[in-house]
């Protein structure tokens, strides 16, 4: 036994092992106080307080190897189609005031075309958000809805039709076409629509939503003309469909699956009340093919890992797609019993024209307790019911229901697929192997540890019972009770309570820990690789060559511009005035060095990093503090790999390059561009259009004049675009360097006199890690960039060899080496 202060030694355990340990601390007549105690624990938590071990349950120890004897059915468990026709052929039983239950409020999970505007095409849309009304039944499983596409408005609250739309429907489109079509029956309907809602009313206000049959071998014709009557009255009745939805069938059509004739004929029997040979020419109607496997005294589970491989099964779907689709926040994933190794999934494909639309993997063992109650689809409890006794009735049945099906019920795993129905007969009709088995016992242990917890908390005193955390356990019990046989609630306020009853179990609120060890919400700093250089987002920075050596290029530009207006304060009294300091007297040619420098660094410094992914490698190697420090000799480096992880190069055209430097420094006289990125958060830029404005403009020619001379020598330059200074987007008419690169890269232009780039990494890829690895373990590197403090003129550092060295330089520097490894590591 461990000290209890000690953290818990973790042991991995299958299904069966838990329960058998659990079964052995609870089968004596005579439990222990502490025995008991410790049973609600272990139950609850997997925690042993005894032994000081912390039980994690690997479901997965339990798969079944083959080969097994399995039995594989096959059945189609529902049908829509949405038609502009009625294509029913048995009776009709039509609702003269229609139930607002009936009408289709829950998604499809799929989008149908609908017509919303005249002269416009058809867009895709969900369903259930159109304005739609349940005209009537067949038998007991279909209903069938009219949809009025027209009705919709951002502006409606709900898709249930309005009184005035009801009553428009009744008295112009219904109750003629049935004076037209059965005239010998119409006498049983109100003549409008007050007096049907007068005859269904009860007491209390309540209706009672009776129908009326219509027979079927003039419900076509029916439909026919109530379109025709609806459109000629209201122009909202325009492109109305007919939705047929049949449910409620599973196993009523079930077949071999290794038969396509056997498939086919459960498939026109199941649709025995449809024109079937019409309706496989309409493009949307949809069934629901399910597969079953079973096996006898087995009960099957899927696993939560084979999700995607299901998916890429029975959809045909590529791996990639598959896996995003799994991403997706429409996907619903179905723990089972609160274990999170096994689940089933809900997948919607949402692609135009696809061929299969819906995905679910599930297992029976609902089945037992599936009922719809208050909008779940299975038994529940309230918190006010596992108060009132010391042990809720409920739980005391559900657990006899347990135990007695424990040994006697088989939980199949089943997959459905919802599929066009001209393809319903064909596929799927294969079973993949990825399974394994799980056992109701699990659910007993469980339960009886909720059961037993509950009747401590019950039997205690009122001052110790109604405390927040005494309710908050009650709470969280309830949502395990409830999450052993339905979807766990993952609603705001179960969320809420999910956090706070982390306490209970792991001393720590949810954020916390996640904080701790799987943080999802951000990620940490430490994650970010040393070769993500942040953006610069707002303003460049100024270049860090503050008083350089004038460039010989602009030792002739002589221009003396006016002194900026001055306020000494005059008018005040002596001893108040300003004293200004001498003027800088700045020679012209430095003043446009440091412009030209500032346009070297402001480029670079708007170089942005990859979307969507933080941990990866900026496309520039250069830091931030390099950035500043850049000339214009970083344009005539050949090989890229020195300044860019990825990049897409062409090369220019002559008059393309003389564009590319008109973008760069715009000539007088220019309309200014509609506000486009990077530009305008260019020191540089914002420079250059107050120098245009303020210097006369044979000055601002010459300027251009020697900007241009430069500009020529540059072996490449980012390829400016209107919009923007820096795109990324892949673009056929470049070349990607690396070559093996396939995502986005920056785009950049050689200049049309001068060779293609070379892309020749200094190190390999063993050089490479050995430099990582010995940065990991801390050993002291000389950095190229490390300057001493002593070394440093006005703050500033010097500028890093390596950004300023010729190539020939730097070929016969000794430095060479080190230098590549450092561009290596970025």
């Amino acid at each position: 036994m461990q000290p209890a202060n000690h953290p818990p030694e973790i042991l991995g355990c299958s299904l069966t092992t838990f329960n058998n340990v659990y079964i052995d601390l609870v089968t004596p007549r005579i439990i222990k106080d502490e025995d008991y105690y410790r049973s609600c624990i272990l139950g609850l938590s997997g925690k042993d307080i005894t032994w000081n071990i912390q039980y994690s349950i690997k479901p997965t120890r339990n798969r079944f190897h083959a080969p097994r004897e399995v039995t594989v059915v096959r059945d189609y468990d529902s049908f829509l189609s949405f038609t502009d026709w009625l294509p029913v052929k048995a009776d009709l039983f039509i609702y003269p005031i229609n139930n607002p239950i009936d009408t289709l409020r829950s998604s499809l999970h799929f989008k149908v075309p609908m017509s919303f505007r005249d002269g416009q095409p058809e867009s895709r849309v969900s369903p259930h958000r159109v304005p739609n009304i349940c005209l009537g039944a067949i038998r007991i499983c279909t209903k069938v809805r009219l949809f009025f596409p027209r009705l919709s408005d951002p502006n409606r609250k709900d898709v249930e039709l309005t009184f005035k739309e009801k009553k428009g429907l009744y008295e112009k489109g219904l109750m003629p076409v049935l004076r037209d079509l059965s005239p010998d029956t119409v006498t049983n309907w109100p003549v409008n629509y007050e007096g049907a809602q007068t005859h269904a009313r009860k007491a209390h206000g309540l209706y009672q939503y009776g129908t009326r049959p219509f027979p079927g071998a003039r419900v076509r014709r029916l439909g026919w003309e109530l379109v025709d009557k609806l459109e000629e009255e209201f122009p909202w009745a325009k492109g109305m469909l007919f939705m047929c939805q049949m449910q409620g069938v599973k196993e009523a059509h079930q077949h071999h699956p290794d038969s396509m004739d056997r498939a086919e004929d459960a498939l026109k029997n199941a649709l025995s009340d449809f024109h079937y040979n019409d309706l496989m020419e309409e493009p949307h109607c949809y069934v629901d093919v399910g597969l079953e496997l079973a096996e006898p005294g087995y009960a099957y589970q899927w696993r939560t890992d084979a999700h995607c491989q299901l998916l890429q099964a029975f959809t045909d779907l590529p791996l990639p797609r598959a896996q995003t689709l799994m991403k997706s926040r429409n996907t619903a994933i179905d723990y089972s019993s609160g274990l999170i190794q096994l689940s089933g999934c809900r997948i919607p494909i949402p692609t135009p024209d696809a061929n299969k639309v819906y995905f679910q993997a599930y297992t029976t063992d609902k089945a037992l307790i599936q009922q719809k109650d208050r909008g779940r689809h299975s038994l529940s409890i309230t918190g006010k019911a596992a108060l009132e006794e010391e042990e809720p009735p409920y739980l005391n049945r559900l657990y006899d229901l347990y135990f007695d099906a424990k040994d006697n019920h088989d939980c199949t795993a089943c997959v459905e697929v919802c599929i066009k129905l001209k393809d319903a007969f064909m596929e799927p009709m294969d079973f993949p192997a990825w399974l394994m088995r799980d056992s109701l016992q699990w659910r007993l242990v469980r339960l009886t540890s909720i059961i037993h917890t509950l009747r401590l908390q019950n039997q205690g005193p009122p001052d110790l019972r109604f405390t927040s955390t005494a309710l908050t356990l009650i709470a969280g019990i309830v949502w395990l009770a409830n999450g052993l046989h339905s979807h766990p609630d993952d609603g705001s306020a179960a969320r809420d309570l999910i956090h706070t009853s982390y306490k209970f179990f792991f001393g720590s609120n949810f954020n916390v820990l996640r904080n701790k060890f799987n943080p999802t919400a951000y990620i940490p700093c430490s994650s970010i690789p040393k070769t993500r250089i942040r953006t610069q987002k707002g303003m460049s920075k100024r270049h860090r060559a503050d008083i350089p050596e004038p460039s010989a290029a602009f030792a002739t530009l002589e221009y003396d511009a006016p002194p900026p207006p001055q306020d000494t304060g005059e008018d005040l009294p002596f001893d108040e005035q300003l004293d200004l300091p001498a003027g800088l007297e700045e020679p012209f040619a430095i003043t446009i060095t440091k412009h030209w420098n500032q346009f070297c660094s402001d480029v670079l410094q708007k170089c942005g990093n990859m979307k969507g992914n933080p941990t990866s490698p900026s496309h520039c190697r250069l830091t931030m503090h390099e950035h500043l420090l850049v000339t214009k000799d970083i344009y005539k480096e050949t090989n890229l790999v020195v300044i860019f992880t990825c990049v897409q190069w062409k090369r220019a055209h002559p008059v393309e390059w003389h564009k590319a430097f008109n973008k760069f420094f715009p000539p007088p006289s220019t309309p200014p561009r509609l506000q486009p990125q990077n530009y305008p958060n260019m020191t540089y830029w914002m420079q250059w259009a107050d120098m245009k404005g303020d210097t006369p403009a044979h000055i601002i020619n010459q300027i251009r004049t020697k900007y241009w001379a430069l500009f020529k020598q540059l072996y490449w330059i980012p390829k400016p675009y209107a919009d923007c200074l820096w795109k990324y987007t892949e673009d056929s008419g470049f070349v990607t360097l690396p070559s093996t690169w396939k995502l986005a890269a920056p785009h950049v232009i050689i200049n049309p006199g001068k060779p293609a780039p070379t892309w020749e990494p200094a190190v390999d890829e063993a050089g490479e890690f050995a430099v990582e690895e010995e940065e990991e373990v801390e050993v002291q590197i000389c950095d190229p960039d490390y300057m001493p403090a002593a070394e440093w003129i006005d703050n500033v550092p010097p500028i890093p060899m390596h950004i300023y060295m010729r190539k020939e330089e730097e070929e016969s520097s000794d430095m060479t080496n080190i230098i590549r490894v450092h561009f290596k590591t970025y």
